[in-house]
């Protein structure tokens, strides 16, 4: 009960500080429908070779075998090892390594996890943390309380606040949507702005802003903020913000949610090759048959400030220590690269001849535009 009643504070207060509207209209586009399942398909042992100490081999099997793992291995799928370079100049590697030990006792089934100091353990299981870093297992995991015994010998303990058998399907039900999005939206040999503009193009498609949840403050403490919205494909600004950084992290850019302390508003801040920008998929989410503007994509501190965002008074959820106190740095975004994008609506990608189509807006006019990988 402790950790439920701090969890609602924390929930609470990001609602509080970052429950703004859509800059658009106020309808709801449809909701996409449940992403199918992930089915690999097994090759099954030839009957008659079962049993010998030298089965013959089809090699017509081997060379079909190579070229669908060849074909899989140029798409992303689920991991559970996330990580951020901007994070990792307030966390330091053995928080990197105990997050992912606690990962893997979560995944398990475990009880307790390898954490080397109980300063590192809080740090891991924050509720900040998980939420942003491992959505499905906020509020369902959480320190143990039971019997005072949280961290001991160099190992933290972990609470499940539902069965095992319960939060197992959940986890495996997320990692495997999480991987149909990625197989849907991105492949290997994608540069990052690619990345960056399928997803942004995939958030403003499938998802719809959360008004109730926006006008009332209401809390969904059954499931947690982040993976709550995600399941529901319908969230608020920082619940939006945390889902498209979570979805470029899982495809190696570096993404995190920021949020200002100013106009109470969250958004997405991406680095591209050292540059940092800044993303707003709140901003984007439209009604079907809307256009999909990009003028909050990729832009620039400056740019925002023109908008009436403060970007210059901005923290981050995961800059927040477990005692809630704030850990300061910069989060710089003056690289004008993607200005031309800015006053269009998107079209379509072009991958293969680096384009985006887009029409320029109010008048429409067609533009092309050419960037490098």
């Amino acid at each position: 009960m402790k950790f439920y009643k701090s969890l609602a504070a924390v929930l609470a207060a990001a609602i509080m500080v970052s429950g703004c509207a859509t800059k658009g209209g106020t309808g709801y586009p449809e909701e996409s429908t449940e992403n199918d399942r992930i089915v690999t398909e097994e090759i099954e042992e030839d009957e008659d070779d079962k049993g010998g100490d030298n089965p013959k081999i089809d090699e017509s099997d081997i060379t079909e075998t190579e070229e669908e793992t060849d074909a899989v291995s140029e798409y992303y799928s689920f991991t559970p090892y996330v990580y951020s370079e901007k994070l990792s100049e307030i966390r330091d590697e053995k928080f990197w390594q105990a997050f992912y030990n606690m990962l893997d006792a979560i995944r398990a089934g475990e009880d307790s996890f390898e954490c080397p100091d109980e300063e590192t353990y809080w740090q891991v299981i924050d509720p900040y943390t998980l939420n942003n870093l491992y959505p499905v297992a906020c509020v369902n995991i959480s320190p143990y309380y039971g019997d005072g015994l949280f961290y001991e010998n160099g190992r933290g303990y972990i609470y499940y606040a539902i069965p095992k058998e319960e939060f197992d399907k959940k986890r495996l039900k997320f990692e495997e949507e999480i991987t149909a999005i990625l197989h849907e939206c991105v492949r290997t040999d994608y540069s990052d702005f690619e990345k960056c503009l399928s997803l942004y193009t995939y958030i403003a498609d499938n998802f719809t802003y959360d008004y109730e949840k926006y006008e009332t403050g209401r809390i969904d403490l059954d499931e947690g903020g982040v993976y709550s919205a995600f399941s529901k494909r319908c969230g608020i600004c920082n619940e939006i913000a945390s889902i498209y950084a979570y979805l470029l992290l899982q495809c190696g850019v570096d993404a995190l949610t920021t949020d200002s302390s100013e106009d109470g508003h969250s958004w997405t801040y991406v680095i591209l090759d050292g540059q940092g920008y800044h993303c707003d998929p709140t901003w984007a989410l439209r009604d079907e048959g809307e256009d999909l503007f990009l003028w909050d994509f990729m832009t620039t501190s400056e740019y925002r400030a023109e908008e009436g965002i403060h970007p210059y008074q901005i923290g981050a959820f995961l800059f927040y220590d477990y005692d809630y106190s704030y850990n300061e740095t910069d989060f710089p975004a003056d690289d004008e690269k993607y200005s031309e994008l800015w006053p269009c609506a998107f079209d379509s990608l072009d991958t293969e001849n680096n384009i985006v189509y887009c029409h320029e807006f109010p008048d429409g006019t067609p533009f092309e535009y050419r960037y490098e990988d």
